[in-house]
């Protein structure tokens, strides 16, 4: 089980800079990982405004190299889950797409990881992916097992 928190910023929008809160299972020996984030806006409201929504995406993710040490990790994550407009009551499907290097930080079980989020896809009149949204981050995750 790893726990991760960061910061995302999604060039853009309203809110740009979101401060998000990972947790990942891995799925019994294997490199895959059911990974579920939370994503919450970071800024001001007006005095007596309910707080910004947050995003919930859940998902796998999946170490796709590793080196022979353990101290860089190559992973992706896949994402789908629902984003909340509070103003309007709205409530939207939420897809993302994300690719990270994991660094083992000293000989513990943290890491630090930059990545790359394509969020928001936007489909064309054939319904192939037109656009999305890349957005970087960087997380610092503690993984509870020694690997």
């Amino acid at each position: 089980m790893t726990v991760g928190s960061g910061i995302s910023w999604t060039r853009g929008d309203v809110h740009a800079v979101s401060a998000d809160v990972d947790v990942a299972v891995r799925i019994s020996s294997s490199n895959v990982y059911s990974w579920s984030t939370i994503s919450t806006p970071v800024a001001p409201v007006p005095k007596g405004a309910p707080p910004l929504a947050s995003t919930v995406t859940t998902g796998l993710g999946y170490v796709a190299a590793r080196t022979n040490s353990g101290s860089v990790s190559l992973v992706t994550i896949v994402q789908g889950g629902f984003n909340s407009i509070q103003a309007t009551g709205t409530t939207s499907p939420a897809f993302t797409g994300s690719v990270g290097l994991a660094f083992r930080l000293g000989k513990g079980n943290m890491y630090a990881m930059p990545y790359i989020k394509a969020s928001n896809p936007q489909r064309g009149t054939d319904g192939s992916l037109v656009s999305a949204v890349l957005q970087p981050g960087v997380m610092f995750i503690f993984g509870f097992s020694g690997k």
